[in-house]
Formats: C-alpha cells, structure tokens, sequence
C-alpha cells in the first residue's frame, strides 16, 4: 500500500578485509530504534514507515543495502536525499564511539546468544568451513569485529557509497475510484 525506495551498492563478498565494517555500519544506521536513519527518518522526522539496512557478503561478492518505507504523502526523494544525508555526516565526521562501542556490544552479545542453539551453532561451524575452510573460526570472526574503529567506517564509507549503486521504487498502483 506504501511506497518503497530500495537503495543497494556492489560491497564485499564474505570474509574479505572489510565486510566486517560494513555490518558495523549497517548496525549503526539501522540496528535499533536509536540508530541514525531510524532516529532521522522514523522518530524525529516521521517521513518513514519504517528502515533497514544490511550487509549481504556472499562468496563472490556482496551488496549494501537500505530500503526505507514512506509514509503517506512522502515522497521517495525526500527519503532518498534523506538518506544521502546521513551517509554524507558520516564521511565527513565518523562515527561516534558510543555509536561504535553500541554496535560491536550487541554485534558480540547476538554472537555469543545465537551459540547457545545447537542448530545455530551446527550452522556456524558449517558456514566457517564453506567460507574459510576452518569450522572453527569463531574467535577470529569475533575478533574481527573489535578491531573496527570510527576511521574504518567513515573510509568504508567514502569508498562504497561514492560509487555506482542501484535504486528500485515501489510505488503501489493507484486504485479507480
């Protein structure tokens, strides 16, 4: 019924030297109710429904992606130019540290939560050994996480986000009267 805007740039496949980054940011823009675009577009500005975005690395190659619904009467642009916005504040300033130390916790704790599951944890070691060849490669997955610094981000940022990307809007058919 509501109008979508799906936005996506070519990223990293799994494992490579700077996913990890990029799931860092995803966080940071869109993992809680007090992250960036949910704050900006939801709460603060109520120009959106709703908003996510997502690292998907996959094994030859990934994609970022953010795909935010409009509230009625807003349009795709102004979500668009919204969240070029927020993406611009971040190559030029960072990230916090709050923002930082955020993420990397709950990135942690879904870690270590999501190991208390047999099936999770059948699944992880499955997933280590298709991608890295080593089932047991948690501590250096985890590790890679906490390495990340604000600098990491914003140069991610800059790199990814400057480049081609795709735009797919959903506009809902309008109905006869």
């Amino acid at each position: 019924q509501l109008e979508r805007i799906y936005l996506a740039w070519p990223t990293l496949p799994a494992y490579a030297d700077g996913d990890n980054i990029l799931d860092i940011l995803s966080d940071i823009l869109s993992g809680s109710k007090n992250s960036r675009l949910y704050k900006n577009l939801v709460f603060d500005n109520e120009i959106a429904q709703d908003v996510s975005a997502f690292q998907f690395s996959g094994k030859y190659a990934g994609h970022f992606m953010i795909i935010a619904t409009a509230k009625p009467g807003v349009s795709l642009e102004q979500l668009k130019i919204e969240i070029f916005s927020e993406l611009d504040k971040i190559k030029k300033d960072g990230v916090t540290d709050k923002e930082l130390t955020k993420s990397k916790n709950g990135i942690k704790s879904g870690f270590i939560y999501s190991l208390q599951n047999i099936d999770s944890l059948a699944d992880q070691l499955n997933h280590y050994s298709y991608y890295l060849g080593e089932p047991n490669s948690f501590a250096a997955d985890l590790a890679r996480y906490q390495k990340v610094d604000s600098d990491a981000v914003k140069s991610h940022v800059e790199k990814y986000f400057a480049g081609p990307y795709v735009e797919l809007r959903v506009v809902p058919k309008k109905g006869k009267d």
